[in-house]
């Protein structure tokens, strides 16, 4: 095994700062495929020497004892380990109850990753925060036409642009939500888009013309940001009504 890295990540934005220490391997099994081991601590002071020191010796005892392991698929053109580590951080983020995410990883950790990538985005983090530049060609105006409504969008395609292996094959958006306003703002969207000519059907419609909307809720990442979301299925740019 490769020696350790270690990242000191701080979200300073909340009511109680804190900072993650991650320390984490690379590597490729015998049967090839990729994968990291991660130990972390969360504490809730200032990054100053002595908080170093101990956080790194309880997310190193985390590493050796807890052995997380994390399958990762990394884009072809990722092939760097910041380009790695940004996909390590990305996929920290994923709720557990993605299928095939992540092995025996708290809430809390998913939690202070999440909110970290919202404050410091980096480069392949497409999946938390949405900028212009990373989204696909194909979804970019019905993302802004969200975004200037208020939501915020977490995660999104075209159903044509494959840039991660998380992408799906048909169009989509998901904008995040919160467990007491879910259905309120499943509505206001259904709303918003009917208004600029997008066709909204039931759950499980085979009409390829047509947009399913569908708000979850997640009870294990408990009532906060990301246990909430509201996936719009089939929707795409050539939907609008053009201005």
């Amino acid at each position: 095994m490769k020696a350790p890295k270690t990242i000191y990540l701080r979200n300073l934005q909340g009511a109680q700062p804190r900072v993650t220490t991650l320390v984490y391997t690379l590597g490729t099994s015998p049967d090839g495929r990729d994968y990291a081991h991660v130990g972390y601590a969360i504490c809730n002071v200032l990054c100053d020497s002595f908080s170093r020191k101990i956080g790194r010796k309880i997310a190193m005892g985390r590493l050796t004892n807890v052995r997380t392991l994390i399958f990762m698929d990394y884009p072809a053109e990722v092939n760097t380990w910041k380009g790695r580590l940004a996909c390590l951080l990305t996929r920290l983020s994923i709720s557990p109850s993605m299928e095939g995410a992540l092995v025996n990883v708290p809430n809390r950790l998913h939690r202070a990753i999440y909110d970290y990538l919202v404050e410091e985005p980096v480069q392949v983090a497409g999946l938390l925060t949405q900028f212009v530049t990373e989204l696909n060609p194909g979804i970019r105006k019905v993302v802004a036409l969200l975004n200037a409504a208020g939501y915020k969008t977490c995660d999104s395609g075209d159903g044509k642009t494959h840039d991660f292996s998380c992408d799906r094959n048909e169009p989509y958006v998901v904008v995040v939500s919160r467990p007491d306003s879910l259905a309120e703002d499943a509505q206001a969207i259904k709303v918003l888009l009917e208004a600029a000519g997008v066709k909204i059907a039931t759950i499980g419609n085979i009409d390829e013309n047509s947009v399913q909307i569908q708000a979850t809720y997640d009870p294990a990442m408990g009532i906060d940001h990301a246990s909430a979301l509201i996936d719009i299925r089939g929707i795409h740019d050539d939907m609008l009504i053009r201005s």
